[in-house]
């Protein structure tokens, strides 16, 4: 069996809590995929607990009723942060990780969120590509980053 197109499968992008049982194990295998990158000790692994005691806004990708991806954005002083953006294997490639972005960047603006930015490994080709063709450039490195040889960041004028 072909895998599906973009035009084949129907997503649907809404809110989810950090802290669900899906959304946990989808966050679960970012840990792991970020892991077997980089190693333990250059990830930075926000739990389900903490983006939900930071108050996250939290989107869920589903195509019939299954998660298949997630994202979550941070509001910060001044700023929002993506955070968390993760689409299952199979369903890579199906424009999945854009319509989560553009949900979390429409949250971003309705909360007159003037800049968004993120933090990504120098490893994750595919999501470099995704932010560099939704309008992110380079910025100097923020929040409470340490600089180090894998973290690139960007960011986007909302």
């Amino acid at each position: 069996m072909l895998p599906p197109t973009s035009s084949q499968v129907e997503v649907h992008v809404k809110q989810v809590l950090p802290t669900h049982e899906n959304v946990v194990a989808l966050i679960e295998k970012l840990n792991q995929y970020q892991i077997a990158l980089y190693g333990r000790q250059m990830c930075t692994l926000e739990p389900p607990e903490i983006l939900e005691k930071n108050q996250a806004f939290m989107v869920g990708a589903f195509v019939n009723e299954t998660l298949v991806g997630i994202g979550a954005v941070k509001l910060l002083d001044g700023y929002a942060e993506v955070k968390r953006m993760y689409v299952e294997e199979n369903y890579r490639g199906l424009s999945i990780a854009g319509k989560i972005l553009q949900a979390l960047e429409a949250y971003a603006k309705q909360q007159h969120v003037k800049m968004i930015c993120l933090e990504t490994g120098n490893q994750h080709f595919s999501a470099l590509k995704l932010y560099k063709k939704s309008g992110y450039q380079e910025v100097e490195i923020f929040g409470d980053y340490k600089p180090n040889q894998i973290s690139i960041f960007l960011g986007k004028t909302l």
